[in-house]
């Protein structure tokens, strides 16, 4: 896969410091917003995520995130919310991702519209493995889906 133009430099780095023996195979970013993932996949079920302009880590499995915990059993943090929504419709909708290591990090204001848009790239990334086509519309009637059923419900 290609890298496209302007990966921020932060989250190059970010991803060779906090996977020193990975490679960011995968690079991309979200139609018309600010945020971009760097991940490599491999086949281990879980999804080790940092976000560094959150200072934050996370990692889950579908498994897991269908009840709001981390791979540790630990509640999820309320910034991953999205991330793991995501892969648990995704999942439920019959889209396979093996897991892998991430970095995302982006310029969208801090708040919930940065950890919609994060849902979103990661979003864009399992289209993407799974040679799906999505666009801006897509991802954005899959992050109301995620807001409402799996953000804002009470599990």
């Amino acid at each position: 896969m290609t890298t496209p133009p302007n990966p921020p430099l932060r989250l190059l780095a970010t991803f060779q410091l906090t996977y020193p023996s990975q490679r960011a195979n995968w690079v991309l970013s979200v139609p018309e917003r600010d945020m971009w993932v760097g991940a490599s996949i491999y086949e281990n079920g879980q999804f080790s995520v940092t976000a560094p302009d959150l200072d934050g880590e996370v990692v889950f499995r579908v498994k897991s995130a269908r009840v709001k915990r981390t791979a540790n059993n630990n509640t999820l943090p309320s910034w991953s919310h999205y991330l793991a929504g995501v892969a648990v419709i995704l999942s439920n909708n019959g889209l396979s991702f093996p897991g892998g290591d991430m970095v995302i990090a982006g310029d969208e204001p801090a708040g919930p519209r940065y950890e919609y848009s994060m849902g979103m790239v990661f979003a864009a990334l399992w289209y993407q493995y799974n040679a799906q086509p999505f666009d801006q519309k897509i991802l954005v009637e899959l992050m109301e889906q995620v807001r409402r059923d799996y953000v804002e419900s009470d599990d």
